[in-house]
């Protein structure tokens, strides 16, 4: 005869079979949630609410009012991102008098830096998002910094960073800020 401790592990066990069995069986048959489609250019950008570090409420793109913006997916560790933000922060200056503003989302922060110190200490205009940025990169399926952006006036994605190979310095950052340029001419038809 069994203890009840025996009997409760193997029920423990069978329940914990009968659980994989079906989130395999899930996964196979399509049940569950699918991952997100990936924000490719030409898509709809994706809807988001968040508040700035402003206290400015933001309801993306709608809060864009007709302009291009570029969205950056960012955090205080990362060294691609330290060499584009600054480059960011020229175009913003730049295009600012066509309307075009730098939507800055810390994402993927993981408790690793101070994204509000670190955004006030580079004394960047960006507008910029601390809370519910990892949401929102999962909205855009930005699996990897910077997830970078251009949205043009009609909220319609026109350039999405894509995967390189060029390490961390000023030969991607370069490449970057002629992409994001490029692109925002091409919006504005120059």
């Amino acid at each position: 005869m069994r203890s009840r401790y025996e009997r409760t592990s193997l029920g423990s066990s069978m329940q914990w079979l009968v659980l994989a069995i079906f989130v395999s069986l899930s996964t196979l048959v399509g049940c569950g949630p699918p991952p997100p489609p990936e924000v490719a250019d030409g898509d709809s950008a994706p809807t988001f609410e968040a508040t700035g570090i402003d206290g400015r409420k933001i309801n993306f793109p709608a809060s864009a009012e007709g302009n291009p913006s570029v969205v950056l997916m960012w955090a205080t560790w990362c060294p691609y991102c330290k060499v584009l933000m600054p480059r960011l922060s020229d175009i913003r200056a730049d295009y600012a008098d066509r309307g075009v503003e730098v939507i800055a989302i810390n994402a993927k922060e993981r408790g690793r830096g101070d994204p509000l110190a670190y955004i006030r200490a580079s004394g960047w205009d960006f507008l910029t998002i601390v809370d519910d940025g990892d949401q929102i990169a999962e909205f855009y399926d930005v699996k990897y910094l910077p997830g970078l952006f251009v949205v043009d006036g009609q909220g319609t994605v026109v350039f999405r960073r894509k995967w390189t190979e060029l390490s961390a310095g000023q030969e991607i950052a370069d490449l970057w800020e002629i992409q994001v340029r490029n692109a925002l001419d091409e919006i504005f038809g120059g």
